[in-house]
This record gives C-alpha cells, structure tokens and sequence, in this order.
C-alpha cells in the first residue's frame, strides 16, 4: 500500500505541474500499482460513526477514486484550453470523457463531494437547476460527514493528500478559506434564489453573514422582464431604455461582425483572461465605426432626455457570454479604474449606457438591473429599474449608480447563445490618464499580424438615417432590498469570491469597500 500511496503523490505532483502534458510514465506506474490489489466493491467509509482504522481494501477504493477525480479534471481542462466551460460543454462528444471518469470515481466513493460538486456545475451550465441543486445538496452532505469524523480527532498519514486537501479542509476537519462546502452551499443560495425559493436560501446565506438580499420581488420581476412583461413600468427621467433599431442596418451587421463570439477580437485582446479594459474616444473625429455610432446616434438619442454639452468623451467595451447557465453579472459601479487603482479617488461618468447589439431575440438573457444607490450611500436602496433585453435596444442611467445583470432564467435557454453587448460610458471629464493598451480607457492598436481585428472596426460605411425611436420608462421595483432575519449560527462559510455577484451584501459599504480594495 505505501507503493501505491507514493506512485499516486508522485503522479497527483506531475499532473499538477503539468497539466494536461503531464508524463504518461506516472500514470503507468501507479495503475500497475493499483492493479495488483483490484478492488470491486463501492464504499463510502466516512459514514461510518467510529472510523478508527480503514482497511487497505478501503483506502485503495478512496486512491481510485481521486485518481479517476484527477483524469475528469484533466479532460475537463484540455476541453478548456480554448473555450470556456459552456462552448467546451456544447462538444457533446468531447465531454463524454469528463463524465465517464466522474461515473467511474464515484464507483470507488459514492459520495465523493468534489466529484458531485463538478456534477453539479456542470448539469448547472447546461439549464438542468433542479438535478444541480440536488448534487450540490449531496455534496455539502457528504463534506459534513468528513468533518464530523476529522473532528473526533481521527488520522491517518494519507488524509491530507487524499481528502482535506482536494475538499479545502484541516486535518481537524475546519473550513480553510476555498472550500467545497462555501462552494456548493453558495451555489445553492444562488440558484434557490434563481428558482425562488428564498425561504430556503435565508438560513444558508447566514452561514456567509449576509444581512440584506435583493428582495425577492426584484427577482420575480426579473423572470417576467426576460419573458417579456413589463406591466407597471415607471422611471426616473434619466433612466430610459429605447426599444426597436436604435442603430441603423449597415452599422447594426458591421459591430456584430467585429464582435461576433468567433471574431478575432476576443482572442486577440486576450479577452478572456486580460481583466477589464476599456477604449476612450474623444468624440472629437470619426474613426471607427464605434465612433460613427458614438457620435451619429447614441449621442443624439442621449440628448432628447439630457444635457449633453458636458460630455468630452466616451469610454467603449464590449462583453460576450453565453447565456445558458449564466449566473449574470456582478453589481458594480462604473469608475475611473485607473485613478480608483492609483490612488483611492473615485469618479464615475456622467452616464453610463448599455448597447444590446445581438443574441437576445431567441434566448431570454438575465434582465439589467439598476439601484438608486450611490458609494456613498449609508442605507440600502429602496427603488430597483429593470430593462429587458431585446437586439437593438439601448439603455441609459446614471453613472455613479449601482447595477449589474440577473442570471439567465431556468429552463428558458434552450440552445447555445450568446448575449453581445456593447457599454458606453460618457464622461464629462477626460479619464485617459496614461492610455495603455488593452488597459481601462486604452488605446486603439494599429493593424499589424497581433491585431488583425481591426479590420472590421475600420470598415467604409455610407451614412444612415438616425432612428426615431421614442425612450421608454423601466420597470420600477420597490423595495430593492431585503433585510434578513438575523439567526444564531455556530459557523460562518468564507465567501467565494469567484462567485459572488454581490446579491447579497453585508452593508451598504460593501460595494464601495469592494471598488477601494477588492473584498
């Protein structure tokens, strides 16, 4: 047994080190070793109430296990060496792999939590909320039953390899800060409150400290804004949203061929792994098509609700993501990041706007969400806009305003779609600072063989009428938030910060603390 036990740490350290081009020798030589015992039987031995001692038929059924954990991570990974997790999922031939694996590690555990938490996000990403639920339930389980056993003060030399390190726990059985326990019950408040069931999310958001949600009928507005229905739609004067072909024809198909999902641009940019950056326009001369639709149609469209002889320029980025599975986008303020990251001051534009430029016509993509509150605020808000995606439609509010994006609704995207936006902030001061490229308000890179992207964004247009679409109030919900009913809990979980699009909050400085310091 020790020979299997030091051919597994062995190949656990090479896949480690090297991923998906790990040497094969390791993996040869520990199924040799495992080989010569072959066990057939399935256990689960942490539910057992006195484990004392486990059996080499045991541990060698745990070893199996985590290695067949391992070769799921690794085909999941080269699934993922040029897509995210939902195009890599849409290979329905490639991830059969993936799951073979996870079918044959839980042979060897039954209850293996991490194997049942990659279950759960995957049947997630897929639209499948109820059977993730479940497994995500399963897996917190059996991650309590572990820290049972390790709380009575049992150990063995392999545990840390085997167990505590892969679930994010001590050799005490304590939560260290990522964890599979945070993970899933965190996933499960998300997605019981996606399927409105906030009465069963409460007590688990006490577990993180939390002390407001957003309310629950924010959330069911939500789920009927995505199917369409708007009733009782009211707002303030500078919060519009313009239904119908804002941007003309030609120029509508040449930002969607730029910024299409398989265009140049989002490799180029190094899109998915660069962080956030922006590009400036001084609306001073039209160079671009970005900047023809800038300056000929959504600046004008601005100025039948506003004065907009303050606006210098304007700061342009563009977002893709698929829709099914998406659990939305995290609420935030738009800044100045490079002054927030120099030194601590905080500016927001005069307007911030967001273009909804393709993938929202066959698929019901999360409602944008809006909140009167500000970084100064010392309460929550009382008020929540919503604004239902539909292609072509603009929105605008105020810039220094609280907001992000809903969850794509379940069972409401059937195929694989991706949403394409395209955010506008329009800034009454010039935020350039020092322009680097691919940085917040960077610069336009010149054509060369890295940047072949910009042929598309350079592309020769007749002009085009400016639309005559009228804005439209949003959908006001009161109140926004929600205070939860404070209970005793012995335990509280870490936050992931992975996946905390902050609909759930401690206080109202939250926000502000997470723009100043990134908690």
């Amino acid at each position: 047994m020790e020979l299997v036990l030091q051919a597994y740490h062995n190949w656990l350290e090479n896949t480690e080190n090297e991923g998906t081009t790990s040497d094969s020798r390791f993996e040869k030589r520990l199924m040799v070793a495992v080989e010569k015992l072959r066990p057939r039987k399935s256990l689960n031995p942490f539910k057992s109430k006195e484990l004392r001692q486990v059996s080499e038929f045991a541990l060698l059924q745990l070893i199996q296990s985590m290695i067949y954990l391992e070769k799921a991570n690794l085909a999941l990974d080269q699934l993922m060496e040029n897509d995210d997790l939902v195009t890599a999922l849409s290979k329905q031939t490639d991830y059969q792999e993936c799951f073979r694996f996870m079918r044959l590690s839980l042979t060897h555990w039954t209850d293996n939590p991490v194997i049942l938490a990659m279950q759960a996000n995957l049947l997630r990403v897929n639209g499948s909320i109820d059977a993730a639920l479940v497994l995500y339930d399963e897996a917190c389980a059996s991650v309590s039953a572990i820290r049972a056993v390790l709380a009575r003060g049992i150990y063995f030399d392999w545990l840390d390899m085997l167990i505590c390190s892969p679930l994010g726990l001590t050799l005490e059985g304590d939560l260290l800060e990522q964890n599979t326990l945070s993970t899933c019950t965190f996933m499960r408040c998300m997605l019981l409150s996606l399927t409105n069931q906030h009465d069963a999310a409460a007590p688990l958001l006490q577990k993180f400290g939390f002390r407001y949600r957003v309310h629950p009928s924010v959330w069911k507005t939500a789920a009927s804004c995505i199917h369409g229905h708007t009733p009782n739609a009211q707002s303030l004067s500078n919060i519009i949203c313009w239904k119908g072909a804002v941007v003309p024809p030609l120029l509508s198909r040449s930002l969607k061929e730029c910024f299409k999902p398989s265009s140049e641009y989002w490799l180029e940019t190094n899109y998915a792994n660069n962080g956030y950056f922006s590009f400036w326009t001084g609306l001073k001369e039209e160079t671009n098509i970005v900047d023809r639709l800038i300056q000929r149609h959504l600046l004008p469209m601005l100025s039948k609700t506003m004065d907009t002889s303050a606006i210098v320029g304007a700061e342009w980025w563009v977002h893709t993501r698929e829709m099914k599975g998406d659990i939305g986008h995290r609420l935030h303020f738009d800044t100045d990041e490079t002054g927030v990251e120099r030194n601590g001051t905080i500016f927001h534009p005069l307007v911030s706007s967001v273009l909804y430029l393709d993938g929202f016509d066959h698929a019901h993509a999360g409602a944008t969400v809006v909140f009167d509150q500000n970084v100064e605020s010392k309460q929550m808000s009382q008020n929540a806009w919503l604004c239902s995606p539909s292609n072509g439609s603009f929105m605008c509010f105020p810039g220094n305003l609280l907001h992000g994006v809903f969850p794509t609704a379940p069972h409401t995207c059937e195929s694989r779609q991706n949403r394409l936006t395209l955010m506008v902030g329009f800034w009454h001061i010039d935020v350039g600072h020092t322009r680097r490229l691919y940085g917040p308000c960077g610069f336009i890179p010149r054509r060369t063989r890295q940047h072949t992207w910009i042929d598309a964004l350079h592309v020769n247009l007749p002009l085009e009428d400016a639309s005559t679409v009228e804005g439209q109030a949003l959908q006001q919900v009161t109140p926004a938030w929600e205070k939860l009913q404070q209970r005793e809990t012995d335990e509280f979980y870490a936050i992931p910060k992975e996946l905390n699009q902050r609909f759930y909050c401690t206080n109202p400085e939250d926000f502000k603390n997470q723009l100043l310091f990134n908690q």
